[in-house]
């Protein structure tokens, strides 16, 4: 089975957003748009793995899709940036 993220990026173009607010609300607003997915980027903002998780958790992820940009390569970082069913992957960009 595909995942909801490969369904819409089949699709030809999708549309994201980059966050680096670290509140809830934030993810919950966003979803309401017409996005395909979130990027939490904690290379340059100061979200940390349990902001990121609590961000995700209200998301629907049939909505849309949550990415995590790992802001550090080790493996205490990307190891919680998992939690919550999110891809540390980068979205491709579509130019106009």
């Amino acid at each position: 089975m595909k995942s909801s993220l490969r369904r819409k990026m089949s699709r030809g173009v999708s549309y994201g957003a980059w966050v680096t607010i670290g509140n809830p609300d934030v993810s919950d607003i966003l979803q309401g748009l017409p996005f395909d997915w979130l990027v939490f980027d904690t290379e340059h903002s100061p979200l940390g793995a349990e902001t990121v998780s609590h961000m995700i958790q209200v998301l629907d992820e049939e909505k849309v899709s949550p990415l995590v940009r790992v802001g550090a390569n080790d493996q205490y970082h990307q190891g919680g940036s998992g939690h919550g069913g999110s891809r540390s992957r980068r979205p491709s960009r579509q130019h106009a």
